[in-house]
């Protein structure tokens, strides 16, 4: 998919987005291909300094290539039970993503409960995204990662193991690992998305640790 926008663009390089296990999928790529990565913008990015580094023993088993995800695990034990602030999302929100997820997935609309049940990749691709790896990534990143979501350390532990001088961390105050989706931080997400991948800078700065308040932006 980069080679092809690549050419389709006419670019040498592309700037690369990743949410959550989308960590593994761009900082890996950054970092095996830094000549065809421009920036990256990492949000919650999953990350385990430790992860061996080849897929043997950590890939899932032929018979088993995702995990099914109900409407209530998804909302009420992964999201809603970290949220902590008063009106940190609105709440008509959570139903209006479930239906979108959905409409993506008329397989994984059909099974299970009335709702469906959301069909998520195995949690086993996240080989080859670990320490050594991080230390190869010569690309300007920018890490956002909310207060309340257990991967903030992970994001402190990858910030700390970047090759690059050029890196910044973010911790969101008022928000969870869904924090693209709460009112609290979506449109700072947006913004400084936008400032790193046109400028290399977050607030005009290009390294460091900052703290964004609910009400700061």
């Amino acid at each position: 998919m980069v080679d092809y926008i690549r050419t389709h663009r006419r670019v040498d390089t592309v700037s690369l987005i990743g949410w959550s296990a989308g960590g593994p999928r761009t900082g890996g790529y950054a970092a095996r291909f830094p000549r065809k990565v421009d920036r990256l913008v990492l949000v919650a990015p999953s990350y385990r300094a430790d992860s061996p580094a080849h897929a043997v023993g950590a890939i899932p088993r032929p018979d088993v290539p995702m995990r099914l995800q109900t409407k209530t695990v998804l909302m009420e034990e992964r999201w809603a039970s970290t949220i902590r602030c008063e009106d940190q999302v609105d709440p008509d929100i959570q139903e209006v993503i479930w239906q979108t997820v959905m409409s993506f997935d008329q397989l994984g609309e059909v099974w299970g409960p009335s709702e469906g049940v959301m069909r998520v990749r195995e949690s086993g691709g996240a080989w080859g995204w670990n320490r050594n790896y991080a230390a190869q990534v010569g690309v300007p990143t920018l890490i956002m990662t909310g207060e309340h979501d257990r991967l903030l350390p992970q994001s402190e532990d990858l910030y700390a193991d970047l090759g690059v001088d050029a890196k910044v961390l973010v911790t969101l105050g008022c928000a969870t690992h869904f924090a693209v989706w709460e009112m609290t931080q979506y449109k700072f997400v947006h913004e400084a998305s936008a400032e790193w991948l046109a400028r290399g800078s977050f607030q005009e700065s290009r390294l460091g640790k900052f703290r964004v308040e609910r009400g700061d932006h």
